[in-house]
């Protein structure tokens, strides 16, 4: 079975109402830094917004 990319496991945990990073973190099972560098990643690529 083919994994998701992980820029889409974090989109889906936004998606389903998880706003602040430790929280989008549980949801998508990514943690620390690898969490810290999607989400920069999701923002300079107009993915997600900061708040």
């Amino acid at each position: 079975m083919e994994e998701e990319p992980t820029d889409v496991i974090v989109l889906s945990a936004i998606s389903q109402g998880a706003k602040k990073p430790d929280k989008i973190g549980k949801k998508a099972r990514i943690g620390g830094s690898e969490l810290n560098v999607l989400l920069e990643r999701l923002e300079s690529n107009g993915l997600i917004m900061q708040a």
